[in-house]
């Protein structure tokens, strides 16, 4: 049951957008309207795939800051063990360390950045205890994502732009 139904201009066209009092209920009904049906499968896909995020999210919170920050992390941690470490065993933690550098180093250079300098930049943060700093992409520097303690990461203190 909608309780507002007037007619809008929506791209040149006259549609009618249907609104629902909140007090009515929390289930929505979204009309999608599109120039083909490619344009409109993928806009279903895109409506889908950020529903079934949100149901992901809310079923089970926990999740890692984006942008390559867990696997700088990881980087960090297994190269700092292994300089502990003695011969072949060094070179191996070394190397299995420096792979995990691939996701922050595509990331950037996906956003037209200087990968080396994102890279180091990154280590840089994560040195200073900031370990929930990642590659944010939208604004060309590195940003910093809080996502709360463990026990309440629903309620994220700063998101990446």
């Amino acid at each position: 049951m909608c309780t507002l139904c007037p007619p809008q201009e929506i791209g040149g066209a006259t549609c009618t957008v249907l609104r629902q009092d909140a007090s009515l209920g929390k289930i929505s009904t979204v009309v999608l309207r599109g120039s083909t049906q490619g344009f409109l499968d993928d806009v279903e896909r895109a409506v889908n795939d950020g529903v079934n995020a949100f149901k992901a999210l809310t079923r089970d919170a926990r999740v890692v800051p984006a942008g390559g920050a867990a696997e700088v992390e990881v980087a960090r941690l297994l190269t700092e063990w292994g300089k502990k470490q003695s011969g072949l065993e060094q070179y191996a933690i070394n190397k299995f360390a420096e792979a995990f550098e691939v996701v922050p180093r595509t990331l950037a250079e996906n956003s037209g950045l200087d990968a080396p300098d994102v890279v180091s930049s990154l280590y840089a943060a994560h040195a200073q205890g900031q370990t929930s700093t990642g590659a944010g992409s939208l604004t060309a520097v590195v940003a910093v994502c809080q996502w709360g303690t463990p026990h309440a990461p629903r309620t994220p203190v700063a998101t990446c732009m």
